[in-house]
């Protein structure tokens, strides 16, 4: 699936693997990783062993209030077509320093003392300000086609969101994508590691 808000995912025991876009990310014990708005992404644990996890949402709309801020260094993260997630690991400084910050966050939730959440959205502003320089040192991705499929596949997968409930074919599948049913087929397999009716199915 995919959705508009910023997913953070703190490994807390075991181990899980993570798809994003088509590529395979394997988190172990206190790994962390953001996800960036609007990727296609999925994750299961390492060969089916139990794992604890942490998983934080927020919406950009959390730094909406000051459009300085967010022009400046909010919107730049988002409209990064090679920024599809970020990973931090964990056996880091800063990998841990960032485990810490959405460990802080989560303690505040379990506690629910009165306005925990202004607490926790103060950490989110931290957090951000780490990333930001996080980013600034990581290498600059070559960006391909793969947008074009990525956007196809999301365009598929919508339709399926949308019309589950009546009787679609695989090439109403295909034209929502605007490819053919072989090269919609080999999209979803790339992505999402099964094919399009199987989707369907499951969905």
């Amino acid at each position: 699936h995919w959705h508009d808000d910023i997913e953070l995912i703190r490994i807390l025991r075991g181990k899980m693997n993570y798809y994003i876009n088509g590529k395979r990310i394997l988190l172990g014990e206190n790994d962390s990783i953001l996800i960036n708005a609007r990727q296609m992404h999925y994750g299961y644990s390492e060969q089916g062993q139990d794992c604890d996890f942490i998983c934080i949402l927020f919406h950009p709309a959390l730094f909406a209030n000051n459009k300085v801020l967010l022009q400046s260094y909010v919107t730049p993260v988002l409209e990064n077509e090679d920024l599809e997630y970020v990973y931090f690991d964990g056996s880091t400084a800063f990998g841990r320093e960032i485990a810490g910050l959405l460990d802080n966050i989560m303690n505040l939730k379990n506690k629910a003392d009165y306005a925990y959440e202004m607490e926790a959205v103060g950490i989110i502003h931290i957090f951000w300000s780490r990333l930001l320089l996080h980013i600034e040192a990581l290498p600059v991705k070559d960006s391909g086609a793969v947008h074009t499929d990525l956007t196809s596949q999301k365009d598929m997968v919508s339709y399926i969101f949308r019309h589950y409930s009546e009787k679609i074919t695989l090439a109403d599948i295909a034209a929502a994508g605007h490819v053919c049913r072989s090269k919609c087929c080999s999209i979803f397999k790339h992505y999402l590691q099964q094919s399009p009716i199987d989707f369907l199915n499951a969905y």
